[in-house]
């Protein structure tokens, strides 16, 4: 059987997709009109999910919690269709009888770049059938989209080979409606008030993600995910400086705080079980041996040290890195807040971090340096060249350097890529060339940051705003550009650099501020410094569509101009209020900074 026949009878095959699923949608002020002649074929429940997705077109308008109805509809539908791709890539992969090495990187990649995307859609069905994070909706639908549009893009690299054409000539097909599906769904996401709550019924459609909103990915309470404390950052300084001032005796002290605090978690268990039976506290005392020592102390004592690791509010480190950094983020349980301190030294490895809720604390963006050389021109893709990868939610890093050494005559090679949402940098180092920063998506932030690169180092389809950065242009063979926003649609995510200040290095020259990536690309300058060598244009014509928005508010420097090229819109604008951090990532209901 060819590949092109294998991959159109996949459905057939019982691995539960569906190709022809969603074949015109658009939004209009208050309904959707949808042709779905097999929304529903291939899932297990599909009579359920046809009964519906046509309750909520006949009451789409009328009453509020239909718009969550077609919303779990077509989440379920790009479901399948993100599945269909997942199978065709493999499919691929397996017509791969030369072994052409950029094909199996780039099948993959669409691999992972797939299981993303059903992470965030499976979050969206969690929230949908509990009537929750109605704002957080839009940022995971536009994240699963992007990811979509990675695998595509990574076989879009590729030179057409009749072997495999087909067959992602059907993948590009059903992507394509996956992301036109999406893109109609965040509209949805982006009006849709409150409502009741109500459940879709459609939970089922995710056997894998679903969860309840109490799991380790979805920590929520009252007001936004409020898993930080206001100190934060406070509190990330503190601790780094008490860690630092351990020196070598921190793996000793950081490993006796962690027994201390589980025979106090046993005890406060014993205790919860004797009150709950009606005995008395006193049968806690039999964790402990003779001397008040804990078991497996090794004769330490287990009594509360003064001073380092117990921080303002209880910002502790669980563990500290002991030759691998991958190997401390694999050994990180989840479910809660972990904390890994990362001493002083200079890590060669590539990390990718898999697990939600992890805080990395090095000793210095001077001092903790993780570095690598993979890149394109080394034999990998975009998104697996990256030094150090994030696929996971809730990360944290604070006072450490990111360097990709592979140079500019490789081409892509990433020091820092994050695919979560929710991601923190603060108090870092990206060093690279091209594409050095890689903020994929999800909501990010950076602060107190310094990036170097030569073209598109800053770039992505992230809601990502970056503040207070150093950002250094290196010279380039042809010309520099600081950004390269991924924007494929009209979604609420863009790069945002503000209050920052961007040097030259002697030789850089023609420089601008960035390219539109993407058609939809989104960038904004707000009160940044710029060198003379950007171009009085500004910005660098690519990709440029109607939907573009590249602007520039209070810049200064002898690179600030009154206007820029006549095809850039909307250019300079006068106000820029709406762009900062908790607004357009909206940082303040995740990471509430000191």
């Amino acid at each position: 059987m060819t590949l092109a026949k294998r991959a159109a009878t996949l459905a057939l095959a019982g691995i539960g997709v569906a190709f022809a699923i969603v074949s015109c949608c658009y939004m209009a002020d208050n309904y959707l009109v949808i042709s779905h002649p097999t929304l529903c074929g291939g899932v297990s429940n599909g009579t359920l999910c046809s009964e519906e997705f046509r309750a909520a077109r006949r009451q789409l308008g009328v009453l509020p919690q239909a718009a969550d109805r077609v919303t779990a509809a077509m989440v379920s539908t790009v479901a399948i269709q993100v599945r269909a791709i997942i199978a065709t890539a493999a499919e691929i992969k397996r017509a791969n009888v030369r072994q052409n090495h950029f094909v199996n990187v780039v099948a993959d990649d669409c691999s992972t770049q797939g299981g993303i995307a059903l992470r965030y859609l499976g979050r969206t069905m969690d929230a949908i059938n509990s009537n929750s994070q109605h704002h957080d909706r839009a940022f995971w639908l536009s994240a699963a989209s992007t990811q979509v549009g990675n695998c595509v893009d990574g076989f879009k690299s590729l030179a057409p080979s009749a072997t495999f054409q087909p067959a992602f000539v059907h993948l590009e097909t059903v992507a394509n409606k996956a992301s036109d599906t999406l893109e109609a769904v965040v509209a949805i996401a982006k009006k849709a008030a409150p409502a009741p709550a109500t459940n879709t019924g459609l939970g089922g459609l995710f056997p894998k993600f679903g969860r309840k909103l109490a799991s380790p990915e979805s920590t929520t309470v009252a007001g936004g995910m409020k898993w930080l404390d206001d100190d934060f950052v406070a509190q990330l300084r503190q601790l780094q400086a008490e860690l630092n001032a351990l020196g070598d005796d921190v793996h000793e002290h950081v490993a006796r705080r962690q027994l201390h605090h589980r025979h106090h978690d046993n005890n406060d268990k014993q205790d919860k079980k004797n009150k709950d039976s009606g005995s008395s506290g006193s049968s806690s005392k039999s964790s402990k041996n003779k001397g008040g020592k804990s078991k497996g102390s090794k004769g330490s004592n287990a009594k509360p040290t003064s001073g380092p690791i117990i921080a303002s509010k209880g910002l502790r480190a669980n563990a500290v890195v002991k030759g691998s950094i991958q190997d401390a983020v694999d050994a990180a349980p989840g479910g809660n807040r972990y904390v890994i301190y990362v001493p002083a030294g200079t890590y060669k490895e590539q990390v990718v971090v898999d697990t939600p809720d992890i805080i990395l604390i090095g000793a210095g963006a001077g001092s903790t340096v993780v570095t690598y050389d993979e890149s394109y021109g080394s034999g990998s893709s975009t998104f697996d060249s990256a030094t150090f990868g994030v696929n996971s939610d809730r990360f944290v890093v604070f006072g450490m350097k990111f360097v990709n050494t592979a140079g500019p005559d490789n081409h892509q090679a990433v020091a820092f890529r994050s695919t979560g949402d929710q991601s923190a940098a603060i108090d870092c180092s990206f060093e690279g060339s091209q594409d050095t920063l890689y903020v994929d998506a999800g909501r990010q932030y950076y602060k107190n940051c310094y990036i170097g690169g030569t073209q598109d180092f800053i770039f992505g389809d992230a809601a990502a705003v970056i503040e207070n950065a150093k950002i250094q242009l290196h010279p380039s063979s042809s010309f520099i550009t600081l950004t390269a926003s991924g924007r494929a649609k009209d979604t609420p995510t863009g790069i945002v650099i503000r209050d920052s200040v961007v040097s030259a290095d002697k030789g850089a020259a023609k420089a601008f501020l960035g390219r539109p990536w993407k058609k939809c690309a989104f960038t904004v300058f707000v009160n940044t410094v710029l060198p003379a060598v950007i171009q009085p244009d500004g910005w660098l014509s690519w990709n440029e569509g109607s939907c573009m928005f590249l602007a520039e508010s209070g810049s200064k420097g002898p690179g600030a101009k009154s206007s820029r090229a006549d095809w850039v819109d909307p250019g300079i604008i006068s106000s820029a209020s709406q762009y900062t951090a908790s607004s357009f990532a909206e940082v303040n209901s995740w990471l509430t900074l000191a």
